[in-house]
């Protein structure tokens, strides 16, 4: 997959707030396609996951034997992905540290996934995250210091029915919502109504070791490569896409918790076609605040003039590097 880099990504954003109250950068570790960072649980020094696709968070049952945690919370009844439930007992309060500051979390689901912990989209409403994957890191920015209203240059909303983000991607030339899903692993996904509806399937359709190292049969998925996706001011060509094979589940991700099924669910939002993941994520430094429904992409610069005129232009992303390095 390539990227374009597009005449309107070069008109930096003029007038962007300047950054403050920000935390320490940390790294961050691609294991599987999977981006993990450092977390401290209890005292015990492990590894989570930051999940938009997730709507909770959520422990690891070994991490729960590991940390000596005891399970007094309540059960909840959570929805994986392939939207079968399961009955699990939680954690009622739960110390932990992330970026150096320390959280308390109540009411943490324990489940047998391999993340030792998953933190979900419902703690960025707290902060704007700031996720730089060329260079492999992340960070929280403290909304009061950045305003993303001048700077957001791509659509979000939030998903009608799960509450959770989507942006606007346009594929093949149609604007298509999309689920803003970090914990995805694989290449972006689209429903199989709109692959045969379009006719990509039979238009784009390739061998799997054309695509990916992924396994397309274990997976259950038809891979595509589509010559155009826009995202923001960027343009993507060759993109890989995976489609649900005849009879697959819809949307295709790891084994998580998508949420508690309490019966409340928002309305409000927008119906999406498929999924953003890692794969196409991984071009840009990504600066999201989900409570507000902002979303500001930044690839990275060319050149160290490129990179200073981001700086001194206040673009969210640059101007933040060059303040706190």
């Amino acid at each position: 997959m390539r990227w374009i880099r597009s005449i309107a990504a070069l008109v930096w954003l003029a007038g962007a707030p300047a950054l403050a109250g920000v935390t320490a950068w940390v790294p961050l570790e691609v294991r599987d396609g999977h981006v993990l960072f450092p977390v401290e649980v209890a005292g015990v020094a492990g590894y989570a996951m930051f999940d938009t696709g997730s709507q909770t968070n959520s422990i690891s049952t070994a991490l729960v034997e590991k940390a000596g945690l005891k399970l007094t919370g309540p059960r909840y009844q959570i929805r994986g992905v392939s939207s079968t439930d399961q009955s699990v007992r939680s954690v009622a309060s739960l110390s932990i540290e992330l970026f150096g500051v320390a959280f308390k979390l109540r009411d943490v689901p324990a489940l047998p996934h391999s993340e030792e912990m998953i933190i979900g989209a419902g703690f960025l409403k707290a902060a704007v995250l700031q996720l730089d994957y060329p260079n492999n890191r992340m960070r929280l920015i403290a909304r009061d210091s950045l305003d993303l209203d001048a700077a957001a240059n791509v659509p979000m909303r939030l998903e009608d029915a799960s509450g959770l983000p989507a942006v606007q991607v346009t594929i093949d030339g149609k604007e298509r919502w999309m689920l803003f899903d970090t914990g995805n692993t694989g290449p972006l996904m689209i429903r199989r109504l709109i692959a045969r509806d379009e006719r990509w399937i039979e238009r784009f359709q390739r061998a799997s070791g054309e695509v990916s190292d992924i396994n397309a049969d274990t997976l259950g998925v038809d891979l595509l490569v589509l010559p155009s996706v826009e995202i923001g001011p960027y343009e993507l060509t060759d993109v890989p896409v995976a489609v649900p094979a005849e009879g697959e589940s819809a949307y295709l991700s790891s084994a998580r918790a998508r949420g508690p099924l309490d019966g409340s669910r928002i309305r409000r939002g927008v119906k999406t076609s498929g999924i953003v993941g890692y794969e196409l994520l991984r071009h840009f430094v990504v600066t999201v605040d989900y409570e507000r429904e902002k979303m500001h992409l930044q690839a990275p610069p060319e050149t160290p003039a490129e990179s200073a005129q981001q700086a001194a232009a206040g673009d969210p992303a640059e101007a933040a590097h060059a303040e706190h390095e």
